[in-house]
């Protein structure tokens, strides 16, 4: 989504996000989308979902996915 949402906006889009507000998390500030793409990608482990070499593993098959996304042409 990081590859997708920078083409779109810019790779230093630094954006607020306040998803998880009414939980009492309060807002997350990210200076791109790429920095918030690691950060998720962090939690995994520290969350016992993934081990460090399946998250390094999953960065460059996101970046993969997101070019296969963006060479697809859209109809209007």
């Amino acid at each position: 989504a990081a590859a997708v949402l920078e083409r779109e906006f810019g790779t230093n889009t630094a954006f607020v996000d306040n998803t998880h507000n009414d939980r009492g998390w309060g807002p997350r500030t990210f200076k791109n989308f790429k920095a918030a793409a690691d950060e998720a990608a962090a939690s995994r482990l520290y969350a016992g979902i993934h081990y460090r070499f399946a998250i390094e593993g999953g960065k460059p098959q996101g970046q993969c996915a997101a070019q296969a996304v963006l060479a697809l042409r859209f109809k209007r």
